[in-house]
C-alpha cells in the first residue's frame, strides 16, 4: 500500500471488498456505461473504503474495474479514499447519503440540451441515457438564430419611425403663448390652455 494525500492510498482491486448489503443495485446497463466511461476518459473518481476496504461509495466504479481488469489486464491497483476516520456508524450515514444525493437533484432541461448540443457526438452519451431517444431530445431544441445586419437595420428604422411619430403627436398637443411681460414664447399644453381658459370664463365677477 503507497500512501498518497488527503487519505488517499493504492491498493490492489483484489483487496476492495463490495459492500453486502448494499442499498444501491447495480444493473448490468449502468456497469456498462460506467466501463464506456472509464474506457474513454479513465478512473479519476476514487473509490471510497472503510478501514477494512469494504466499499462505501463506488460499486459501479468498482466492477466496471474488475470486467476492465479482467479484459484487458488493467487497473490491478487502483487509487481509493481510504476512510479510517469514520466510525461505522458514520460509515453507513455516508453510504446512504452519498447513493441518496443523486436522487435530490433533477436536470434543468435547457441546460442539459444546450450542453449536449455541444458535444457533437452524442454516442458518448447514448449509454449515461438509457431509453432516451437523444437524436429527438436534441432536435426538439433550436438554437435562436444570430441577428442579421438587415435585422439591425430594420429595428432601427422601426424605432426611429415610432418615435417620430409620437413625437409628432405631442407636438400637435402644444401651443405657443407669448408672454406680454417679458416677450418671451412657450410651448403649454393644449389641454391645459383651454381648461384654463374655460376656468376664467365661468368666474363670477367680483
Amino acid at each position: 500500500m503507497i500512501p498518497l494525500p488527503i487519505n488517499r492510498v493504492l491498493v490492489k482491486l483484489s483487496d476492495i471488498k463490495p459492500y453486502d448489503n448494499n442499498p444501491r443495485d447495480c444493473t448490468p446497463e449502468a456497469i456498462a456505461a460506467m466501463v464506456h466511461s472509464i474506457q474513454r476518459y479513465r478512473y479519476t473518481n476514487p473509490i471510497i473504503v472503510d478501514v477494512n476496504y469494504v466499499i462505501i461509495c463506488g460499486h459501479k466504479r468498482y466492477f466496471a474495474l474488475c470486467q476492465l481488469h479482467k479484459e484487458t489486464g488493467a487497473y490491478e491497483t487502483v487509487t481509493v479514499s481510504y476512510r479510517n476516520d469514520l466510525n461505522p456508524t458514520q460509515v453507513k450515514q455516508l453510504r446512504l447519503k452519498e447513493q441518496a444525493t443523486a436522487d435530490l437533484s433533477s436536470w434543468n432541461e435547457g441546460n442539459l440540451v444546450s450542453e449536449m448540443r455541444e458535444v457533437h457526438d452524442i454516442t458518448a452519451l447514448k449509454q449515461h441515457f438509457p431509453g432516451v431517444d437523444l437524436s429527438i431530445k436534441l432536435g426538439s431544441f433550436s438554437a435562436p438564430a444570430p441577428v442579421t445586419p438587415s435585422q439591425v437595420s430594420g429595428a432601427t428604422s422601426d424605432a426611429e419611425g415610432r418615435f417620430t411619430a409620437k413625437s409628432q403627436e405631442n407636438a400637435s398637443k402644444m401651443v405657443e403663448i407669448i408672454c406680454h411681460g417679458c416677450g418671451q414664447t412657450f410651448l403649454v399644453d393644449r389641454e391645459e390652455v383651454a381648461r384654463r381658459t374655460e376656468m376664467k370664463r365661468v368666474e363670477p365677477s367680483a
